[in-house]
């Protein structure tokens, strides 16, 4: 479709959209508006941007220098991009050399060359990584409103911005991007509290919007480190110096002909081939991992830190593979063909320095090969295993990512050519390892320092980290056997020592801090009981525990000693601590003579004490209660017999009721303490545990027999005198004196007072009794 059938041609030549955008680019550019007539050639880019459903950016990337437009840099990225239209404005002749001036400068190589100002644009809707050092005019409009873009409604669908590179060669516009972002777009973001459908003051909002907005920051943090680390990547690319201005000749057999035969051509451009080799031997060198070859990897932890994880090595990587790439690039353009063409039309007189500059070249695209083979590898497992990388990790979302993490190194270890050794697939296990620890850590962390955080809750994280570890290994095993059971493909042959053995200090580590969260409980505890007199001890504990986190330094780093140390000293202060705690305990018990608070106290102390010495003091303890116990059976049993006859009654109690209480309140006494006693089944098992079972047993059954028959002996009172004074008079006249009186019988009276208590007893009642009631 062509671009004519869609603008009309207003005054001037430009129609009102491709004013719209050469006005804002010459405006930010700093050209004149007449500059842009008869570019059609950018109508294309135009088009594709504001139709129904199109680009979401339109870009536009400008150069202005004085010297040199590096006019090969946009070939290249144009090379790489849909649609792209190059145009270089300026009226100024250009020449055919293809060299730079000074044969020492290594920073670029153009093929062609202006002088004065020179504006080189390109416009694009697609992404272009090659051209960070110029400036970038950017439209972009709402992806999902899809609707047409026309003169009426551009302003309102369309924004405009600029990203400027620094005069300063070295900060290019990915830097310009990075600093914006973090100085001004994400401050002004977490200022933000309107969030349109996640703010919570919306309908329908839930706690999970919160996450999701927590998720989005954390993805904008990623893509500015995304941003700084390739503009770090560009910076240490090397560009192959390229010979002196005035031995620049053309791209064509006849030149290389001509120039091979004189001797000052060919012994520049040996010098040039010279430095090329010892440019690239120097970047092939520099910073190299060890190689497949290599016995351990050993070199490999020194060079990234024995601390290191994945994503260090899958930045090397990267970085790697665009200084190698470029190099590769450099290799191909015409200006480094031109050099080696001259030397190879020399024949036998250049044969040494080709014969080397061969041998470097294809260790040049085999190091290329394998830095883009490692970081495909390795960016896999980067994309399963983002749990890993994450600012608060969720240790359970680790947990779901460690099957699919086995299964990428197990696809490495069978496809890559280069990463498949075991040495370099060990180094990458330790650092896997390594990072699921910097996630324990930062997970036990999440809510500020761990020693201000409940006990309980600290334990319990504590043991996920364990378990963890222990997922961790099951899931490494299990690939392991699974590649075992395949005797004909690759094998799991690695050192479980130096992938787990970390990790496995990390748990040793932990466990001491979960015995030290045990005794904070203990005495938290034992200060929220607010036992008599146990406020000094746990006093005396919060000092201690107060010099433990003063001194021991870094107490998650499992290989420094410092905390080893203060902790072996906090064990011994701890169990002399313990000593008093015992003490403190006895004197407890002993101004305690009933049975009912004896184990009240027991109680308390066992929900307070996970001691293990304590504990066993407690369960002696515990059959110290039952003997004591024992005695108050036969004082049950002998206030019983004394007082049967003629039991005591709560005040104002029925002598019916009141015998029915007393008696319960006996067995109370002792029912309830037997209750405690079977909670705890090997204290009856002795010969004196079972002769108070059988005293109980006697005693209860007296005592439920003694209830018994008092209320049936009541029902049949109740039965006979209900009948007997419901069938007198209600009137009786003095025979004598002639008076009368109501004839209400005293039993009556005792009968309905009875009834009242009984139901208050949850006793049946006699229907008789019950109607007078």
């Amino acid at each position: 479709m062509s671009s004519q059938a869609h603008f009309q041609e207003p005054v001037g030549g430009l129609s009102g959209i491709r004013s719209y955008f050469f006005a804002h680019l010459a405006s930010i550019v700093g050209l004149d508006l007449e500059t842009f007539n008869n570019t059609e050639g950018y109508d294309p880019m135009i088009m594709e941007f504001i139709k129904e459903g199109g680009s979401s950016r339109l870009m536009w990337f400008s150069a202005k220098k004085d010297k040199v437009v590096e006019s090969y840099a946009m070939d290249d990225a144009a090379s790489n991009a849909h649609s792209v239209t190059l145009s270089t404005i300026s009226t100024m002749s250009n020449t055919n050399s293809t060299c730079d001036n000074d044969a020492s400068s290594t920073s670029s190589i153009s093929t062609t060359s202006s002088t004065a100002a020179v504006h080189t644009l390109i416009a694009t809707t697609d992404k272009l990584h090659s051209l960070s050092q110029y400036n970038c005019v950017f439209f972009i409009r709402d992806s999902e409103d899809a609707c047409q873009i026309t003169e009426k409604n551009i302003c309102e669908k369309v924004y405009v911005g600029s990203i400027r590179s620094n005069k300063n060669d070295e900060v290019d516009i990915l830097d310009t991007l990075s600093e914006e972002l973090s100085r001004l777009f994400f401050p002004a973001l977490k200022e933000r509290r309107d969030y349109g459908e996640l703010t919570e003051s919306q309908p329908g909002w839930n706690p999970t919007d919160v996450a999701e907005i927590s998720d989005f920051f954390q993805k904008s943090l990623q893509y500015q480190t995304q941003l700084k680390r390739i503009s770090d990547n560009m910076k240490q690319t090397v560009t192959l110096t390229k010979p002196t201005r005035r031995f620049c000749i053309d791209f064509s057999n006849k030149a290389f002909a001509k120039a091979a035969q004189k001797r000052e051509v060919i012994e520049c451009y040996e010098v040039t081939v010279y430095h090329w080799i010892r440019q690239v031997k120097r970047l092939l060198t520099h910073g190299m991992l060890p190689s497949s070859e290599s016995n351990s990897s050993s070199d490999t932890m020194a060079k990234f830190g024995d601390d290191s994880g994945p994503e260090l090595e899958l930045e090397y990587w990267k970085k790697r593979t665009a200084q190698l790439n470029h190099i590769t690039d450099n290799l191909q353009h015409k200006n480094n063909k031109i050099v080696i063409g001259v030397l190879t039309m020399a024949g036998a007189r250049t044969s040494q320095v080709l014969s080397e500059w061969k041998e470097v070249e294809a260790k040049v695209i085999e190091a290329a090969n394998e830095s883009k083979d490692n970081a495909k590898y390795l960016g896999t497992l980067e994309r399963f295993a983002e749990a890993l990388f994450t600012n608060k990790p969720s240790l359970q979302a680790i947990k779901q990512v460690i099957p699919s993490i086995m299964n990428v190194v197990r696809m490495v270890h069978s496809i890559s050519k280069y990463y498949n050794t075991t040495e370099r697939l060990t180094s990458l296990f330790i650092k896997i390892t390594n990072q699921i620890i910097k996630c324990c850590k930062h997970y036990l962390e999440r809510n500020g320092s761990f020693w201000d955080q409940d006990p309980t809750e600290a334990i319990e994280d504590l043991r996920a980290c364990t378990e963890l570890k222990e997922t961790y290994v099951f899931h490494f095993r299990q690939t392991k056997g699974e590649m075992t059971a395949n005797v004909f493909g690759p094998q799991f042959s690695f050192s479980e020592a130096s992938v787990f053995g970390r990790f496995e200090l990390f748990c040793v580590r932990l466990a001491k801090l979960v015995d030290v969260m045990h005794v904070t409980r203990q005495f938290s505890r034992l200060a929220a009981a607010n036992i008599d007199n146990s406020r000094q001890l746990c006093a005396k504990y919060d000092t201690i525990l107060e010099t433990l986190r003063s001194s021991c330094g870094d107490y998650l780093e499992a290989r420094k000693r410092e905390f080893d140390v203060v902790y072996q000293e906090y064990k011994v202060e701890v169990q002399e601590l313990s000593t008093h705690l015992v003490i403190f305990l006895n004197n407890c018990f002993l101004t305690v003579t009933n049975t009912a608070k004896a184990l009240h106290l027991l109680r308390m102390f066992k929900a307070v004490i996970n001691n293990t010495h304590i504990t066993r003091l407690l369960e002696e303890k515990h059959g110290s209660i039952f003997v004591s116990y024992g005695r108050d059976l036969e004082h049950i049993k002998s206030l019983y017999e004394k007082r049967k006859e003629d039991p005591p009654c709560d005040r104002n109690a029925p002598p019916v009721a009141g015998a029915i209480s007393w008696v319960r309140q006996l067995l109370r006494k002792i029912e309830n303490p037997m209750k405690v006693f079977q909670e705890t089944s090997n204290l009856l098992h002795s010969r004196e545990a079972r002769r108070i079972i059988r005293t109980f047993n006697k005693i209860a059954k007296t005592l439920v027999t003694y209830e018994s028959r008092w209320q049936k002996a009541w029902f049949q009172q109740v039965v006979t005198n209900a009948q007997v004074g419901m069938n007198l008079s209600l009137l009786v006249c003095d025979e004598q004196t002639k008076r009368v009186f109501v004839n209400f019988s005293p039993e009556i009276r005792r009968i309905i007072h009875e009834v009242h208590y009984m139901n208050k007893l949850f006793l049946p009642v006699p229907p008789e009794a019950n109607s007078l009631y």
